[in-house]
């Protein structure tokens, strides 16, 4: 394709990337749930609704920090696109009111911090506060939604916004009988991406911690979370 150009930018997608005008189509996958930076201190990994024992100051902020980020995302992408340009994302959601598969999901990341507390106490970390929250949040479909009707986006219209469920006995099933393929890629490269993340963002601020000892942690938190997952759970991607 001789009229197909790629390019790797170091700069947020939540800010103009390329010029006004620029962009045939553009595609975006699994991205937008992360956010420019952490809105307040949260005591898990991400937010998501059903998190117990959060203050509603807390959940404000998050989802003020949410909402903000992503009408960012549209508003630099309407400049980006040429008039009759597409942009299609998918990114991991949630229903309103939750299904009974996205309900494990808050219980999953409670018990993932427990764990993760436990496993930074093994190295010595006394402190009371959760150095590991990540800048992530989950949005409901009308959330998404919002910035289309509200007139946040007028130079973008939406046309389609479908959910489709991800099962994960059925992603456990493919990966036992080994019938991922290209999939497999995908994984190998989140499993890096999140163990940079982590690395980098989080346990290399932590200076009770060596290396070595960060690498250990970093293996263990991973495994306290992606060993555990059950199931029955299941949750939305919107397209």
């Amino acid at each position: 394709f001789g009229n197909i150009f790629i390019h790797c930018y170091g700069r947020s997608f939540f800010e103009q990337v390329v010029p006004d005008n620029f962009v045939d189509l553009a595609f975006s996958f699994t991205s937008v749930h992360w956010l420019s930076k952490v809105p307040c201190p949260l005591n898990s990994q991400y937010y998501t609704p059903g998190l117990e024992n959060l203050d509603q100051s807390t959940v404000g902020t998050w989802r003020k920090a949410a909402r903000n980020d992503w009408t960012s995302f549209l508003v630099s992408r309407q400049k980006e696109l040429k008039p009759g340009g597409y942009l299609y994302v998918s990114t991991l959601s949630y229903s309103d009111p939750m299904t009974e598969g996205e309900q494990i999901l808050p219980s999953l990341f409670q018990d993932w911090v427990k764990k993760n507390k436990a496993t930074l106490s093994s190295f010595g970390y006394t402190k009371e506060d959760y150095p590991l929250n990540l800048p992530v949040a989950f949005r409901t479909r009308n959330e998404l939604e919002v910035p289309f009707t509200n007139g946040s986006v007028n130079g973008l219209l939406l046309e389609a916004c479908e959910p489709f469920t991800i099962e994960v006995a059925m992603f456990k099933k493919l990966v036992e009988e080994n019938k991922l393929g290209p999939l497999r890629r995908v994984l190998e490269t989140h499993n890096r991406a999140f163990s940079q993340i982590y690395y980098t963002n989080q346990l290399a601020k932590i200076s009770e911690f060596d290396d070595d000892q960060k690498k250990t942690i970093l293996n263990q938190i991973y495994d306290n979370f992606y060993g555990e997952i059950p199931d029955e759970f299941n949750m939305a991607t919107l397209f």
